[in-house]
């Protein structure tokens, strides 16, 4: 099974992992025109998808989850708040499983552990850096915390026949208490920068808590100027090489299937 296993990122904290299938986690695609890098791929373009898991409702990780469903007919897991969100999009109730606790799902081919947990919150510093972009964006920001609150965030440990990747739409805030449940060995962590000022510092000590074998940044890009800018992912390698010499660290190339296999074998 390890050997079928690809993963491609599509950007924010978004991922196919294909089987015979795709499996897609906060697959968010639209973008504006000056997004970088550019995401072409559509809704369309996942009809054959058969899972799709929503770490949290923010726009930027659900709202094309019922374009997506409507083609797809994908089995849906999400919070009851993202729920909420995605009935009011007409998708079909039945698709849709809640996530309102620590579960554990088995589909054959995998298995995932899923932890509720609260999304990290937004620093000061951040706020002050962002404050010019912040004032022209009000009624757009206003109107996605309203339409789209992100409720609590859902963190995912698959198992592919042994091979451990887990996802995180953003970092817990709670993660300390996350990483003490999670005694699993985790072989591929899919780690975001994105949310706080000290994101670097926060996502390498969480990283070390961890301990996993390879690391694969994701949510970094801007994926929504001017409001998401690039973030520089040079103080995070320097703590990764600090706290965790010789952990493989990718940086993964949109829309560009990686081998997550590859990336823990030995030199």
């Amino acid at each position: 099974m390890n050997e079928e296993i690809k993963v491609r990122w599509l950007g924010t904290a978004g991922f196919e992992i294909s089987l015979r299938y795709p499996i897609l986690i906060d697959p968010f695609l639209r973008r504006n025109r000056k997004a970088s890098p550019v995401q072409n791929l559509k809704p369309e373009d996942f009809s054959h998808a058969q899972y799709i898991f929503v770490s949290h409702g923010h726009s930027d990780h659900a709202i094309d989850v019922p374009d997506i469903a409507r083609f797809s007919q994908s089995k849906i897991f999400c919070s009851s708040v993202t729920r909420r969100f995605l009935i009011r999009k007409k998708v079909n109730p039945h698709l849709i499983t809640v996530i309102d606790g620590d579960r554990e799902f088995d589909f054959g081919d995998f298995s995932v552990k899923a932890y509720l947990c609260k999304h990290s919150k937004i620093d000061v510093g951040i706020i002050i850096e962002s404050m010019p972009q912040l004032l022209i964006a009000v009624p757009r920001l206003l109107a996605d915390f309203l339409t789209m609150p992100g409720g609590p965030l859902v963190v995912l440990l698959f198992d592919f026949s042994g091979l451990k990747i887990l996802h995180m739409g953003s970092l817990p805030a709670d993660h300390r208490k996350i990483a003490s449940k999670l005694s699993d060995k985790t072989d591929v962590a899919l780690v975001p920068l994105r949310g706080r000022s000290d994101i670097a510092e926060i996502a390498a000590e969480f990283s070390k808590s961890l301990k996993p074998r390879a690391i694969v940044i994701h949510h970094h890009d801007n994926f929504a100027p001017p409001l998401s800018p690039p973030v520089d992912v040079k103080t995070f390698e320097e703590r990764i090489e600090k706290l965790m010499p010789g952990t493989m660290l990718y940086e993964p190339e949109m829309n560009v299937y990686f081998s997550p296999k590859k990336l823990i074998e030995p030199l």
